[in-house]
């Protein structure tokens, strides 16, 4: 009986707490943000190959490009000025955020894989439809 009390104690002193601990440990580990899998794909530079306007085709837009780099770093020519503002970009359910100086646009993305991605926005109350290819350069 005495050897049965021991082996209880050293287990509720040791085994237990240091259990405990290791579920913490996990737990703690298993709340990293995960990484969106399309991160990967959209960083690099996109350019314009086809914007629509009201589902209209439009050449207002030509030469636009976004330039998605690592740590939410953006650069691009949209809204188009003079003297474009550093950028910074979001993704979230399939959705970028672009916050530039303050100004914010969404771009819900329609398509993205390794050569191609489609963007669908409201500039200025219009749907616009941007239909991007992978620089060649990359």
């Amino acid at each position: 009986l005495c050897r049965q009390q021991t082996l209880t104690k050293l287990i509720m002193k040791h085994v237990i707490p240091a259990s405990w601990m290791v579920c913490m440990l996990l737990g703690i580990s298993s709340c990293k943000p995960k990484e969106d899998p399309m991160l990967k794909l959209l960083q690099g530079r996109w350019e314009i190959r086809e914007a629509y306007r009201s589902e209209q085709p439009t050449t207002s837009l030509a030469g636009l490009y976004f330039e998605f780099g690592a740590e939410g770093k953006l650069r691009t020519n949209l809204p188009v000025s003079e003297t474009p503002e550093p950028a910074t970009y979001s993704l979230s359910d399939g959705t970028i955020r672009q916050v530039q100086g303050e100004q914010e646009i969404d771009y819900q993305i329609e398509a993205l894989n390794d050569t191609a991605l489609v963007l669908n926005t409201n500039l200025q109350n219009f749907p616009f439809r941007f239909v991007l290819a992978k620089s060649a350069d990359q």
